[in-house]
């Protein structure tokens, strides 16, 4: 399911037209100051997403013709594209402060979603810079929105006014909320899940993705940290897909590089408080001192994943 059928299919259908393109990049601010409520989050999201595309494709088109790539070109893109996705970051924030302000806390589907779909795009522009670690860090955020969220609106007083929303969506035509009391949580929040299952396996993609390029980085000692939390991502994908073929397209290269290296999944993928008690005197050379020091800060960013 895309973030918003109809939105999506606005700007996607524009994506090769470097027009749009430049309008976007010169009136993003103006387009997301005149939406109201959620649709500014929604909005920051889309011009983000179309401005950094641009960017990824001068990348690769560079690396592709073998020829130094525009840096100008890129950099107003990619930077662009990463403010206006902060922008909306903020602005979502800021409505979540305005109405606990007002006494208003009940939750908006729509807001979730926008704001989780959000930090997808602000995490793959991390990485595209990379910076993994703040990368992680977004993608927590969105697994919050995700997670904390469903469980908040099926846990919480707002339970009606959840379900009138959920009725309206066209999504969720032809499924029956006359349950018991009892029930009625439970299906609630099935539904949800189902709603927001797109944003889920994005999350999980992101995150096995972000771990695979630090993965490729670090020194061989410190690989086992990173490799079991990829086997868990791995086995949830294969579980998910139901088919081989596209479990190996999206991460053959992965697999294979994993099993290659470690034909069994590490058994002590996590010594984190080994790491932290390294003798500062050791006989380690300074990059590997720095590369102890970069695991351990992950380890709180890791330990969410």
């Amino acid at each position: 399911m895309a973030v918003n059928v109809d939105t999506f299919a606005m700007f996607d259908k524009r994506r090769d037209d470097p027009v749009f393109m430049d309008y976007l990049l010169n009136h993003h601010s103006e387009i997301v100051n005149k939406k109201e409520g959620a649709d500014k989050i929604l909005y920051s999201m889309e011009i983000s997403r179309l401005l950094a595309r641009v960017a990824v494709q001068e990348r690769c088109k560079a690396e592709f013709e073998k020829r130094p790539r525009d840096e100008k070109k890129y950099i107003n893109y990619h930077k662009t594209a990463l403010y206006i996705a902060r922008k909306g970051i903020d602005i979502g924030v800021n409505m979540v402060y305005d109405a606990h302000d007002k006494g208003d806390d009940v939750p908006d589907v729509a807001y979730n979603h926008y704001m989780g779909w959000l930090y997808v795009q602000y995490s793959m522009m991390l990485t595209e810079t990379h910076r993994y670690f703040a990368a992680m860090s977004a993608i927590v955020n969105a697994e919050n929105y995700l997670v904390h969220d469903i469980y908040k609106i099926t846990a919480g007083d707002h339970l009606i006014e959840v379900l009138e929303v959920l009725k309206k969506m066209p999504d969720l035509e032809g499924v029956s909320f006359n349950l018991s009391a009892k029930q009625l949580p439970n299906k609630v929040e099935e539904v949800l899940q189902f709603l927001f299952s797109d944003l889920y396996d994005a999350i999980n993609e992101k995150k096995l993705r972000i771990l695979y390029k630090v993965y490729k980085e670090v020194p061989n000692r410190y690989r086992d940290l990173f490799a079991g939390y990829i086997y868990n991502l791995l086995a949830y994908f294969l579980d998910r897909y139901k088919d081989d073929k596209k479990f190996f397209y999206n991460f053959g290269e992965v697999v294979t590089t994993l099993h290659k290296e470690y034909p069994e999944k590490p058994e002590k993928y996590l010594d984190i408080p080994d790491l932290s008690m390294k003798d500062a005197e050791n006989k380690e050379s300074e990059e590997e001192k720095e590369y102890a020091l970069w695991v351990v800060s992950g380890g709180l960013a890791l330990s969410y994943l």
